[in-house]
């Protein structure tokens, strides 16, 4: 059973990692674009510049297809940083730096199309809405929120053409059990995502510190 202090703790865990996402966003090449700031990480493979088309050309097809939602991401998702996000996620939204993050390795995939870029920035996006109206993102409701951002992702692939091929994934996403979004499998992943990041060996031990003693 996680108790209040168990989520105490994850807290912690979560910020400090955060403050390092933080710092490879503030010292990453930007752009603005679409209004909003776009940071593209020079750790990695892919090209930034590439990177930056890419993305320009996600959020020109939400702009086209799906208006009311392209309103609410520039309202809600100020700041995007593409980089080195390990493999369990293609993107995430952190609430606590206002930031959308995407894995460079996705978005730089020749095989990924600009309306799968454009699905994970719908996904994240809605995140952002819902965190905006003060909805929590607790394991009990999380399977729900995470539901409600991948049924945002199907209405807009829905819109055009070439997000009909995604269809299938999406569908297959609101299949996962609830335990994939519980507590302990983040927690799994925590450490092993600042690793690959390159996150400091001494933020790792102190965020292993942490999770032991709740210090």
């Amino acid at each position: 059973m996680t108790t209040s202090a168990d989520h105490d703790i994850d807290l912690r865990n979560w910020r400090l990692g955060h403050w390092f996402y933080a710092l490879l966003y503030a010292l990453a090449p930007k752009r603005v674009l679409h209004g909003i700031t776009v940071a593209s990480s020079r750790i990695g493979t892919h090209d930034v510049e590439d990177s930056f088309r890419k993305v320009d050309a996600a959020l020109t097809t939400i702009a086209r297809f799906d208006p009311p939602r392209y309103a609410h991401l520039k309202r809600d998702m100020p700041k995007i940083w593409i980089g080195p996000i390990p493999d369990y996620a293609r993107g995430q939204w952190i609430d606590e730096l206002r930031l959308c993050m995407l894995r460079d390795s996705f978005v730089g995939d020749e095989k990924v199309s600009v309306s799968y870029v454009a699905a994970l920035l719908v996904h994240e996006a809605t995140h952002a809405r819902v965190r905006r109206r003060g909805i929590a993102f607790d394991e009990a409701i999380r399977p729900r929120v995470e539901r409600a951002c991948i049924r945002a992702q199907l209405a807009f692939v829905r819109t055009h053409p070439e997000g009909v091929p995604l269809i299938p994934i999406f569908e297959e996403n609101l299949r996962r059990a609830d335990s994939w979004w519980s507590d302990g499998r983040l927690r799994s992943v925590q450490l092993r995502a600042l690793k690959q990041l390159g996150a400091p060996r001494r933020l790792r031990w102190l965020i292993n510190r942490v999770s032991r003693n709740g210090a």
